[in-house]
């Protein structure tokens, strides 16, 4: 037993040891770092079908606001257009220059006199002046 203790082989049972300790450290590090990063690029999957389904929807909003129909309904609705030949006639009012627009009715204001010491009393105590 001393011999073995004297000889070469226990040294180089202990530098294999601590290799392997240092090897066994390091991959435990790697398959922690690639659980990260594989939990990483399945939320960027996630997130780059939701972008393709997003992109999906938005192109088919396009097109439909790029039809012919869908044009025709805007000038129409929104921009107030009218086409020629179809007996459409736009109805533009005309305003007379010279009239003069009519005045609202006046309206009534009352009055009441209020004195100083109810305004502070309506002012600290929160109420409403009389």
């Amino acid at each position: 037993m001393i011999d073995f203790f004297r000889s070469g082989r226990y040294l180089m049972l202990i530098v294999a040891i601590v290799i392997l300790v240092l090897l066994v450290l390091g991959l435990s590090s790697r398959v922690n770092e690639m659980r990260q990063l594989s939990a990483e690029a399945t939320r960027l999957a996630e997130r780059q079908n939701a972008l393709l389904r997003t992109q999906a929807v938005l192109g088919t909003q396009v097109v439909a606001a790029a039809s012919d129909e869908r044009v025709k309904q805007w000038a129409y609705e929104d921009a107030k257009m009218v086409l020629e030949g179809e007996g459409d006639h736009l109805v533009v009012p005309l305003v007379d220059e010279q009239a003069t627009p009519e005045a609202p009715p006046p309206v009534e204001v009352k009055t009441q006199s209020v004195e100083n010491w109810q305004v502070w009393l309506a002012l600290f105590f929160d109420q409403d002046a009389p």
